[in-house]
């Protein structure tokens, strides 16, 4: 198999611990863009939310953000698809929301994330990692009253967030999002978070949509991911890599598996299906 599109997902896959290219992982990708190989970022972050060296990096051409709601060229910002939730599935989940007193909810509209201020002014208290505290604070706009502004902007929002207390609560209003809220998708990138987004949305759906405005077979993709959210763009490129850190869906999906994001494991699989095939 000849790669001509390779598609990573980021966080505890092609970035490290800390959120950053190691120094070999930065070498692989820059070899695969010397020969050729379009190269995209695939995320469940928004746009703006993507780390800063990921959208500096000249190579990368697209994005595919917010779990595939929507698709950017890189080195321009230029918008190529937007997908937005319908309205009557946003009034569903915010009733669902309402139900939910643990819950907080965050939308993203136009590449940028909303949460409620309380949660942006001390996100320790919901999720205790101080690289997720950075993140939060460095990445989303407070807003004071979340139930005004969603019914404010329901005709804009591209995705939302549940994030919850506990893997026990999160596979609950998973469950529920999916029984209640009509054509939606619905996935998760990490153990607090139910992520939602248009029914037409998912990594894989974004692929494709590259791949057909670049004329390439999904055989001809290499795809590496590590979380539930990854697991359809594994199986829909030709070659899915999950790194070894990954959650039983995504190695499930995969055809292979290669080292843990710690060890590498994206630059080794670069160098063994790409650069040395």
């Amino acid at each position: 198999m000849k790669v001509k599109l390779l598609a990573l997902d980021l966080d505890e896959t092609t970035l490290n611990r800390n959120g950053e290219l190691t120094d070999i992982t930065r070498q692989a990708l820059e070899q695969v863009i010397a020969k050729g190989i379009i190269l995209v970022a695939a995320s469940g972050r928004s746009l703006i939310a993507l780390p800063e060296e990921i959208r500096k990096f000249s190579g990368i051409r697209y994005g595919v953000v917010s779990n595939g709601a929507a698709v950017f060229e890189m080195w321009t910002e230029k918008c190529l698809q937007q997908l937005h939730i319908c309205a009557n599935a946003l009034e569903a989940m915010l009733s669902l929301w309402q139900q939910e007193p643990e819950v907080i909810l965050e939308v993203g509209i136009d590449g940028q994330m909303y949460a409620p201020a309380d949660y942006v002014a001390n996100p320790a208290a919901f999720r205790r990692s101080d690289y997720v505290v950075e993140y939060v604070q460095r990445t989303r706009k407070p807003v004071s009253d979340m139930h005004r502004f969603f019914r404010t902007h329901i005709q804009e929002i591209e995705s939302v967030d549940l994030i919850c207390a506990d893997i026990t609560l999160r596979d609950r209003i998973a469950e529920k999002v999916r029984q209640i809220v009509p054509e939606v998708y619905v996935t998760s990138s990490v153990p607090q978070m139910v992520e939602i987004a248009n029914k037409n949305a998912g990594k894989a759906n974004g692929l494709r949509f590259l791949a057909q405005r670049e004329a390439i077979q999904p055989a001809e993709i290499m795809a590496c991911g590590n979380a539930d959210n990854d697991s359809e763009m594994l199986q829909f490129a030709g070659l899915g890599v999950a790194v070894a850190n990954a959650t039983p869906r995504c190695l499930a999906a995969a055809d292979v598996v290669t080292a843990a994001h710690d060890a590498d494991g994206v630059a080794k699989a670069i160098f063994q299906y790409i650069i040395n095939a």
